[in-house]
């Protein structure tokens, strides 16, 4: 939570979750692979800032605070979701050094002996997407791309979380 500094005052929240989304989508995969999956990845569900502080670097100096906490965690990928068409938000994510996925472009992450594969659910909304540690970028394969992670030190995408 980010205060004002006059008043301390709340003038900012980010609110973090597991995603949950994906877990209940590989479900099948078991207790122990949803915990490592927990434990790498992180959604930011909601990350505001009063409008009247807006442009003072509250929110880059929240997203950088959360960032930082999830990494002392142990999470490798932060993700967010930006509503389709806000171009400003898209903007400001990249600008932070989040890769903004295409809409339906699909999100795979690799853990000891599971793939996982997470897109934006066609909910309107489409990801947002940092890795803490590791690189993220966009790959193809055949008429498909999708973004992918990996370290920067190993070629293949596969060992960069398995290693975490």
């Amino acid at each position: 939570m980010a205060e004002r500094e006059s008043a301390g005052e709340p003038c900012g929240l980010a609110f973090v979750t597991p995603p949950v989304r994906l877990m209940r989508q590989h479900a099948e995969h078991g207790r122990s692979a949803l915990r490592a999956l927990a434990r790498v990845l992180a959604e930011i569900d909601l990350l505001a800032v009063d409008a009247d502080v807006r442009r003072q670097g509250v929110g880059s100096a929240l997203l950088e605070e959360t960032e930082g906490w999830l990494g002392n965690q142990g999470c490798r990928v932060v993700m967010a979701k930006i509503a389709r068409g806000e171009y400003g938000v898209m903007r400001w994510y990249r600008q932070r050094g989040y890769l903004v996925a295409a809409q339906g472009e699909p999100f795979r992450v690799w853990l000891p002996g599971l793939e996982l594969c997470c897109n934006d659910g066609d909910d309107g909304y489409q990801l947002a997407l940092k890795g803490l540690g590791v690189s993220l970028r966009r790959a193809r394969h055949g008429s498909d791309t999708f973004v992918t992670v990996e370290s920067g030190q190993r070629s293949t995408s596969r060992s960069a979380l398995a290693e975490r």
